[in-house]
């Protein structure tokens, strides 16, 4: 008996130290509390949609909707537009006459606080104007909604002849 308490005590000891150890270890390897798993892509996606459906019916309520209230934008050949003057540029969608526009997400790069999307975009007034260029678009979080934060494109076309003075 004097021999079996012993190995009884090495064997309680044991056990009560791999379980220990695999309850640490299990804490361990869960980690820190991991953050919402965000389809950033399918996201941009709605948002593109979103984008081009307001752009094609002139509408600039739902088209200075997507931007967050810091964004900038960041025309070609024009100085940056704070959100607030964002809502005259939609109107030059409607005085183009454009009737086709197309947004296409290449890269996503995602982060806990902000996304960047790549891509290429075509627009045509379906006679003679056409355009097709890339931008690049930061998007971030205003509540629960993922907004643009930072826009800027410009054309692959080449730059229009200059005007002849007279």
């Amino acid at each position: 008996m004097k021999r079996l308490f012993p190995f009884c005590l090495f064997v309680f000891v044991f056990v009560a130290c791999n379980e220990k150890a695999s309850d640490t270890n299990t804490i361990a390897s869960e980690g820190p509390e991991k953050k919402e798993n965000v389809d950033y892509k399918a996201i941009i996606g709605d948002i593109d949609k979103q984008f081009t459906t307001a752009a094609l019916n002139g509408d600039s309520a739902a088209f200075v909707s997507l931007y967050h209230p810091d964004a900038q934008i960041y025309p070609p050949n024009e100085p940056a537009v704070d959100s607030k003057k964002m809502g005259s540029m939609m109107a030059q969608f409607k005085t183009m006459g454009v009737t086709s526009f197309d947004l296409q997400t290449k890269e996503v790069f995602e982060g806990d606080d902000v996304a960047t999307a790549v891509g290429t975009y075509t627009m045509s007034d379906g006679k003679k104007f056409n355009d097709k260029g890339k931008y690049i678009v930061v998007y971030k979080k205003d509540g629960d909604k993922w907004k643009l934060y930072r826009d800027i494109w410009n054309s692959d076309n080449p730059p229009p002849p200059a005007e002849k003075k007279k």
